[in-house]
């Protein structure tokens, strides 16, 4: 199993966020869920999104 690793920065903080996934594909629709509910919250406004790379888990 593949862990992708992402860089979300927010209005108030910037943090890396590591999904277990079998391919980009899933590791995306992960990403989009947890945007949806930082969003529906009101608190946070999204500044970038960065893909940062693979790591890879035995």
């Amino acid at each position: 199993m593949k862990q992708y690793v992402f860089t979300v920065e927010t209005n108030d903080c910037k943090r890396e966020l590591i999904f277990n996934a079998n391919g980009i594909v899933d590791a995306v629709n992960q990403l989009k869920l947890i945007m949806d509910v930082m969003r529906n919250e009101g608190e946070f406004q999204m500044k970038s999104v960065y893909y940062n790379g693979v790591m890879f888990k035995n």
